[in-house]
């Protein structure tokens, strides 16, 4: 599990793909020369084999100044649906590419450090790009009620049942967006998991600017065919995007829930700002009957907002949201996390 700025859990195996790759350009920096080869469209450009360069001049240019933002990165290191082999190999081509700058920056410190911060930001990038969150298996407690300073929103039809504790956000409240947003009802022994919002393409929260983790929840329908990908394919958190880990419901890890105590007076150790521990017996129980499934992020504020977007996988099925939980980042959280959550979500460094 690795955690990029401004801070995104993800997970390590493809992390580890793409780093044996980086670090095979680095090793070729030595014998990098300047000079690449020009292409109309980066987004779409193919690269030569392994080993060769072909980046755009105004795709190393932006890497190089920041100028322009990293958008034009982003469409360079390819789409959601790129392959992993071909993310690392355009990663890669690009980092050597700045190696080759290495030449005009001899006895200039401050050529050197722009260079290596140009290279660090595009590792990052692409690390988004091949890594993917989780979706958990969720339960709630029927006594759990947020912490003070949380955000805690309840999706779902205006006449719905509310979670207590928590606001009603319907189809028309200004907080969300999206395509034919609608409310549904589904049988449920908890008011958070009992409706819904289909259609929602965007949360915006205000908030004052800082670090928080945000869980936003779903409820496995049933039915693939009704929401294939409840989260879509991307998250993204005021636009620093994260791969969501595709599969159905079967695929779903074991677990998570929210608690107000001490989940029936389990012993729990705290680790990354969650508690976690052998939580199976009573979240297994809860999940059996709410069906909750959730994603886990973090993300920072900036203006007094956070913006949650959902991108992807939307072209024959819809979006489907049930509650959206924020907590200042200092805060232990409400989530409690089995073992097998915590090696997921909560980077190592942070278990101890």
């Amino acid at each position: 599990m690795a955690r990029f700025s401004p801070g995104i859990f993800v997970q390590g195996s493809r992390q580890k793909y793409l780093m044996t790759g980086v670090v095979s350009a680095l090793i070729s920096l030595a014998a990098a020369q300047p000079g690449f080869a020009q292409s109309a469209n980066p987004a779409t450009a193919a690269l030569p084999p392994a080993g060769a360069s072909g980046v755009p001049t105004s795709i190393l240019n932006n890497a190089l100044t920041g100028i322009g933002g990293n958008q034009a990165l982003r469409e360079y290191l390819g789409t959601a649906d790129q392959s992993v082999d071909e993310i690392t190999r355009r990663a890669s081509a690009l980092i050597t590419a700045l190696g080759g700058e290495k030449g005009d920056a001899a006895g200039d410190s401050e050529k050197a450090q722009q260079i290596l911060a140009a290279v660090s930001r595009v590792a990052t990038l692409a690390s988004r790009k091949i890594n993917s969150a989780s979706i958990v298996q969720f339960a709630v407690e029927d006594n759990f009620r947020p912490k003070q300073g949380s955000i805690a929103l309840d999706f779902g039809p205006q006449d719905g049942t509310v979670m207590p504790g928590f606001e009603r956000v319907a189809p028309t409240d200004r907080r969300i967006s999206g395509d034919g947003v609608r409310g549904l009802r589904r049988p449920d022994d908890n008011s958070l998991l009992a409706d819904g919002l289909s259609g929602v393409r965007k949360i915006e929260v205000d908030v004052p600017n800082g670090e928080y983790r945000i869980v936003l929840m779903t409820q496995n329908l049933g039915d693939s065919s009704l929401v294939s990908n409840p989260f879509g394919r991307e998250v993204r958190v005021n636009g620093e995007p994260l791969l969501i880990e595709r599969g159905g419901t079967e695929s779903w890890k074991k677990e998570a829930m929210l608690s107000s105590g001490n989940s029936n007076n389990q012993e729990l150790q705290n680790a990354g700002g969650f508690r976690t521990g052998d939580i199976s017996g009573t979240a297994q129980a809860l999940y059996a009957r709410q069906q909750g499934g959730a994603i886990i992020l973090e993300g920072r504020a900036t203006g007094g907002k956070l913006v949650t977007e959902l991108r992807g996988g939307f072209e024959e099925t819809s979006s489907y949201l049930t509650g959206l939980v924020v907590e200042p980042i200092q805060q232990v959280s409400s989530v409690v996390l089995s073992e097998t959550a915590r090696e997921l979500i909560v980077p190592k460094k942070q278990t101890c």
